[in-house]
């Protein structure tokens, strides 16, 4: 455990229980949060494939929920793709506080977007501090990560380069999701839907697999965990319906303003941004020699992390290339 320790970055710790030696290419780790929001958060570190090369980190805000088990063959097919321009890329992927089944906090304990803004602005202060002013910073949001990834940059104005994958950063409510499922997650339905989680825990795991046959089995192993575990299953609905209620107007100011180090990636079909993308386009057309937007093709969906992270993983490197991010 010693030598996990002195591997991840100095702010992070081992996970207590998972041992990140037998997982491959990242390491496991906890961040104890300290601030406005105290409380533990899972993170994945990639470290750089040259350790004295060291230029860039790349650190992925998930969409919601936010568990980052959801992102290793994305990320892992992200690393080994930019290895061909850049090894001296790290990532590091951060859980939303309360959503790491591994980490449970206390039951119906309500963290909501702001909570996540500040634990991202805690994460780019560390790395600041661990790694210096010259290491380029690039944050890559999916979903409601893409919201938090522009509230980061709207208060910590350095940040490289954002990302936005699939973006959710305007009226989620009027998405075609939105109006369906937005129900869920008024009260008092997630407190019933997460105490559902004995049920869920002595389910089959041949259920998991017949309700979502194209999954891999790594992924049905993480719906598993966020199912049964109460305290992240009502975190991850909590927030959603503060995201129904706080994500609204287009904050077309900030977009323009940053907008040189931005680049919007929309789904052919999105239910989770709907008619929003083309308002977001036309509100940026007058700029769009400087905003970079890209259409992805119609097999690439909005929950790309589950089975499309190689096709992604492609395009996001050339992208960092372009952009001589790496």
């Amino acid at each position: 455990m010693s030598s996990l320790k002195s591997t991840l970055p100095s702010f992070l710790s081992p996970h207590p229980t998972k041992h990140s030696e037998e997982e491959g290419n990242y390491l496991r780790g906890v961040l104890n949060h300290t601030k406005s929001f105290p409380g533990t958060a899972e993170a994945l570190w990639w470290p750089c494939l040259d350790s004295d090369a060291l230029n860039t980190i790349l650190v992925l805000v998930p969409g919601n929920p936010g568990i980052v088990d959801f992102y290793i063959p994305f990320l892992s097919a992200l690393q080994t793709e930019c290895a061909r321009f850049n090894r001296g890329l790290a990532i590091l992927c951060h859980s939303h506080l309360g959503h790491a089944p591994s980490l449970p906090l206390p039951f119906e304990t309500s963290l909501g977007l702001r909570a996540q803004v500040e634990t991202r602005l805690e994460v780019y202060d560390h790395l600041r501090q661990a790694y210096g002013s010259k290491i380029k910073l690039v944050f890559v949001g999916h979903s409601i990560g893409a919201w938090i990834a522009l509230q980061v940059l709207k208060e910590r104005k350095d940040v490289d380069d954002v990302f936005l994958l699939f973006p959710t950063i305007s009226n989620i409510a009027r998405t075609p999701n939105g109006r369906r499922l937005s129900w869920m997650f008024n009260r008092p339905i997630p407190s019933i839907i997460s105490s559902l989680g004995p049920m869920a825990q002595v389910l089959p795991f041949s259920v998991y697999a017949w309700l979502f046959p194209t999954w891999p089995h790594a992924q049905h192993l993480v719906l598993k965990s966020l199912a049964t575990s109460r305290s992240a299953s009502y975190a991850a609905l909590y927030m959603a319906h503060e995201e129904m209620e706080t994500v609204r107007t287009l904050d077309t100011d900030l977009l323009l303003k940053y907008k040189k180090r931005l680049w919007f990636f929309f789904a052919e079909r999105d239910d989770w941004v709907g008619e929003e993308r083309e308002k977001i386009i036309r509100s940026l057309e007058h700029d769009r020699e400087s905003i970079q937007v890209v259409h992805g093709t119609g097999d690439i969906p909005h929950a790309f992390c589950i089975s499309h992270s190689n096709e992604l993983a492609v395009q996001c490197a050339s992208w960092l290339s372009a952009r001589h991010v790496i």
